[in-house]
């Protein structure tokens, strides 16, 4: 299990995140939501282990956080940022075969070849395995890079559970691919991997999280099932917007829809 107790982040004299607590058991997905500047990211990252927090403790699969070696924190979660950088001509297979790397002794083999095959596949990237990363549009590179994450973690770990860190996945997507996204996240979910996702989609929260934290000035304003957490008042309050919440006409979730 991912737990975190009392975590604080503070840069500068600006308090960023302030006295939360969380926990993401395996095959468990939860996603974070909030306005802007809410620190939703900055938690993440923490959960991660690409910050370390001001204050607080972090425990992954009953160790403390900072115990585990980059290696070893690499092979038990992978990270999805909100931009992922590359300006140089990789081919997509082989921008996909980066998240082989913590496993890897030596060079790469046909194992490697065939996860990043069946990674592709999952997000519907097969046939672009051989064109130049820099050609291809936003919301391609961000398929490509969550097939990239898919890889790092395509297999159980002899560490323990695995888990998934995804900061807004659904950036410069269409319909279509981010509802993929999110049913790509669920059956890893499915897998026994632990899931944190940063939305900003109200209604992809509600329709895939098993739970949502709603933050609000880098603290936790309401963590729980969708329905408790998503109310017409508390949207308001956090959002600044009135909305009106009904049911999904097939699925057993809310909706939510902001009133003109």
């Amino acid at each position: 299990m991912l737990e975190a107790f009392s975590i604080s982040v503070q840069v500068g004299g600006k308090r960023l995140v302030h006295g939360v607590s969380v926990e993401v058991p395996p095959g468990h997905l939860l996603a974070v939501v909030g306005p802007n500047g809410a620190g939703k990211s900055t938690l993440l990252r923490v959960l991660s282990g690409e910050h370390a927090p001001t204050s607080g403790q972090i425990c992954l699969n009953e160790t403390e956080l900072h115990r585990w070696s980059a290696k070893q924190l690499a092979q038990m979660r992978a990270v999805l940022p909100q931009d992922s950088s590359l300006s140089f001509p990789f081919r997509v297979l082989d921008v996909v075969l980066i998240g082989r790397t913590p496993h890897l002794r030596s060079a790469e083999t046909p194992h490697d070849y065939a996860i990043v095959d069946q990674a592709l596949r999952a997000v519907d990237m097969s046939e672009f395995g051989r064109r130049p990363y820099t050609t291809l549009s936003g919301g391609e590179k961000q398929r490509v890079q969550l097939a990239r994450v898919l890889a790092q973690i395509w297999e159980e770990s002899p560490l323990g559970p695995r888990y998934l860190f995804l900061d807004e996945p659904t950036n410069n997507l269409d319909i279509a691919h981010q509802h993929r996204m999110m049913r790509v996240a669920r059956s890893l979910k499915d897998q026994g991997v632990g899931i944190l996702a940063v939305l900003h989609d109200l209604n992809l929260a509600a329709q895939y999280a098993d739970k949502i934290m709603l933050m609000q000035n880098g603290q936790v304003s309401a963590n729980g099932f969708p329905s408790d957490v998503l109310t017409p008042n508390r949207i308001k309050e956090v959002f600044m917007i009135p909305v009106k919440v009904i049911q999904h006409p097939t699925a057993f979730c809310p909706v939510i829809v902001p009133v003109p």
